[in-house]
């Protein structure tokens, strides 16, 4: 299920996008289960640690971090984080995963330290940065070629389906 929230396209879609022998070639080149069997290893004793292993070693590693290292480093920033590095994480994950499945969140994270982090600093809101990528995968002309696929052009298609066809079509990849 995991893996299904993550995806761009689902199994069953890439089909109409690549067609159904590059389709089926491309799934069998992916190997999901080495994939899945590297990100899992050493196997999480809980769900809760099964999907924080999905989302450190996969999502976090290579869309977060990537996504964060270019907009840092587009202005000289060094913007990770020392929670990220797998030593420093270790002895905190079985406090961390159990405080998440309670609900604890980043609360739980900043009772860690003693004494622990004041609560202007655990209760404050999120903040971020967004890019405009949206808005290039649906207002741009030059970036329309997602147009010509229906699965794609379907009103509430969601950006980045658009964008990753897009990309891959210029750089013919597809």
């Amino acid at each position: 299920m995991w893996l299904l929230e993550r995806c761009i396209y689902a199994p069953w879609e890439i089909e109409q996008i690549l067609g159904p022998e590059r389709a089926e070639a491309s799934l069998r080149e992916l190997d999901i289960d080495s994939i899945l069997a590297a990100a899992l290893t050493p196997m999480p004793e809980t769900a809760v640690g099964v999907v924080a292993a999905l989302e450190g070693g996969l999502y976090m590693r290579n869309q977060l971090l990537r996504d964060s290292d270019w907009a840092g480093m587009a202005h000289s920033l060094e913007i990770r984080v020392p929670l990220v590095d797998s030593l420093s994480l270790r002895p905190l994950l079985g406090v961390l995963t159990q405080a998440r499945a309670l609900g604890g969140g980043k609360q739980s994270l900043g009772n860690v330290p003693r004494p622990p982090l004041p609560k202007v600093i655990t209760s404050r809101s999120k903040t971020g940065f967004t890019v405009p990528m949206a808005e290039w995968a649906v207002g741009l002309p030059e970036f329309d070629d997602w147009r010509a696929i229906p699965l794609l052009a379907y009103p509430r298609c969601k950006w980045v389906r658009r964008w990753s066809y897009t990309v891959a079509k210029r750089f013919q990849m597809i």
